[in-house]
Formats: structure tokens, C-alpha cells, sequence
């Protein structure tokens, strides 16, 4: 302890070291000017997708299903596909109901792993 010079004052004289501390604040600051530039850049994607996603969703409820509904093949539509006229509402409301129980389920479940 008696050589030990890690104990002694250090002085710092005013503005010493003001070039290395301009420059970096400055860095700070181009740092955060990008950033936020970054993050508005993916709010308008994000609102860009959200208004793509709405169309689409409109797009698909205004479909008309009795067109997938009807039977124009004859006999060979008849034959590929005979119950798809009951058969197809079916299929859409099994695929909203389990789309709506998986997500109902990953909420309640929650099972994220933490480590």
C-alpha cells in the first residue's frame, strides 16, 4: 500500500478533454437522429401493412360465395366435388373457430420460456 498509487487524486482541469466530449456527444446525437429516423420508417410500414391487411380483410368478407357455391362443371364437377355446396360454409366456420381457439389459447396458456 505504501507504493500503491491507485488512491491518488487525479485532477481534472476545466475543458481538458472538450474535443473528446464534443465529439462524442455529437455521436449521441447522430446516433438518436437515426434511430428515430429508423423507428418513423417502420411506423409508416407498419400503418402501410395494417391499411393492406383492412383491404384485404374487406376484400375476402365481400367475396360472393354462392359463386363457389353453384355447380357449373356438369356431371364432372358433380362428381369431384358432390357435397361442396354444404360442405364449404362448413369449412369456413371450422376454420374461423379454430383460428379463434388458437389464438384464445396462446393467451391463456402464455408459454413463453423466460431463459
Amino acid at each position: 500500500l505504501v507504493f500503491n498509487k491507485s488512491f491518488d487524486r487525479i485532477m481534472i482541469r476545466p475543458n481538458e478533454n472538450i474535443e473528446e466530449i464534443t465529439k462524442h456527444n455529437e455521436l449521441l446525437l447522430e446516433r438518436d437522429k437515426r434511430r428515430n429516423a429508423a423507428i418513423e420508417i417502420m411506423r409508416v410500414e407498419k400503418e402501410n401493412n395494417e391499411k393492406r391487411l383492412e383491404q384485404e380483410g374487406e376484400e375476402i368478407d365481400n367475396q360472393d360465395i354462392s359463386g363457389f357455391t353453384k355447380i357449373s362443371g356438369g356431371f364432372s364437377q358433380l362428381a369431384l366435388a358432390p357435397f361442396k355446396s354444404v360442405l364449404l360454409p362448413v369449412q369456413m366456420g371450422l376454420y374461423r373457430a379454430c383460428v379463434i381457439l388458437r389464438i384464445a389459447t396462446s393467451i391463456i396458456i402464455w408459454n413463453d420460456s423466460i431463459a
